[in-house]
């Protein structure tokens, strides 16, 4: 009976584990994203300069 009472326990903190995973790997897609347009916008500025 104990086993059946943590299964809906365990099944919330996978999901849980999974959403911060997910929120964790969208925002260092994100930051990843705007250091590559900021070094772009950099080398386009010299080269107009």
């Amino acid at each position: 009976m104990e086993i059946s009472t943590r299964m809906p326990l365990l099944s919330i903190l996978f999901l849980v584990a999974v959403l911060l995973l997910g929120v964790i790997s969208i925002g260092i897609l994100y930051l990843s994203v705007l250091e590559w347009r900021d070094r772009r916008r950099a080398s386009d500025d010299k080269r107009i300069n």
